[in-house]
């Protein structure tokens, strides 16, 4: 279950009301060394585009901000250098497939688990070769959309939201390269990989609900509700795939929106899982003296 995390932070969820005096997936950064105002959004990666309109004040800052910074630039992601980066990292070492990996009773139950999921399209036959962290995410991937229906691959949020803000004549720039992300989502170790996804497999049942909530938090953007979820003892991570997949990343970004807010405002666009908690994005920020504010209204 811990892929339905990792989910929200990378590839990092209708009818909630997104509105509420609390909303918390937009934040204002300022004081202490800022040129001027930036900010941070939160967002699910399969989120429509249709929710920053219910955002408070987002239009106001896209228009204000310099610059717009995502995990990676969309350029280098949808390129065709990166998608053969992809691929190669996400095939299995030959002594690591799945049949190397699993019984032959696991197999069976990995096998139900997927044709499940995607109404009998996908069988584990066209994927055997794949390692178990690219199952697992594109598992994750199915799942969440199935409570996403109105998500659309030619406007998927982070890279919107960059693209629009290349229309309005602003820059944009990446917290990390197609190369870094590629290792941190399929370059760990193969047994690591292949138990997270058992876990996705074991948990199946309750895998729909789970995500059902995700969706429902974030679409009521509420972070608290969202950090809940990812702390809860089925999807949490453990110490060493928080620090892979949260925490030394956002120490890292920390340092390079510290330098960048110095000069110019900017828009931090994140998985929303990377905003809240002790090593989040706000609680970093606050620790180097930011003042750091959820946005209500416009």
């Amino acid at each position: 279950m811990k892929a339905f995390a990792r989910l929200i932070t990378i590839i990092a969820a209708i009818a909630i009301s997104s509105t509420a005096a609390n909303a918390q997936l937009l934040w204002r950064i300022s004081g202490h060394n800022t040129a001027k105002d930036s900010y941070i959004i939160g967002t699910h990666h399969l989120a429509p585009v249709s929710i920053l309109d219910s955002i408070a004040g987002w239009h106001e800052a896209l228009s204000n901000c310099d610059a717009v910074y995502g995990e990676i630039d969309k350029n280098e992601l949808t390129s065709q250098a990166t998608q053969q980066l992809i691929m190669a990292a996400a095939i299995a070492p030959v002594d690591s497939t799945i049949n190397h990996l699993y019984t032959p009773e696991q197999i069976d139950s990995i096998d139900n688990f997927l044709l499940n999921i995607s109404n009998g399209l996908l069988s584990i036959k066209y994927l055997a070769h794949m390692k178990p962290a690219f199952i697992n995410t594109q598992a994750s991937l199915l799942l969440s959309l199935n409570e996403m229906p109105d998500f659309n691959q030619q406007q998927q949020l982070d890279s919107y939201i960059q693209q629009s803000a290349i229309n309005m004549g602003k820059s944009i720039g990446a917290f990390e390269t197609a190369k870094q992300q590629t290792d941190i989502l399929f370059n760990y170790p193969i047994a690591i990989q292949a138990d997270e996804f058992m876990e996705t497999v074991r948990y199946g049942d309750s895998a729909a609900k789970l995500s059902n909530r995700i969706t429902e938090a974030y679409f009521a953007q509420d972070l608290d509700a969202l950090y809940t979820i990812s702390l809860e003892p089925t999807l949490r991570f453990d110490q060493q795939s928080q620090a892979r997949m949260i925490d030394n990343r956002n120490k890292a970004w920390v340092k390079t929106i510290a330098d960048v807010i110095a000069d110019k405002s900017i828009i931090v666009c994140v998985g929303a899982l990377h905003l809240p908690g002790d090593n989040g994005l706000i609680n970093l920020l606050r620790n180097q003296g930011y003042t750091v504010t959820p946005v209500t209204k416009p």
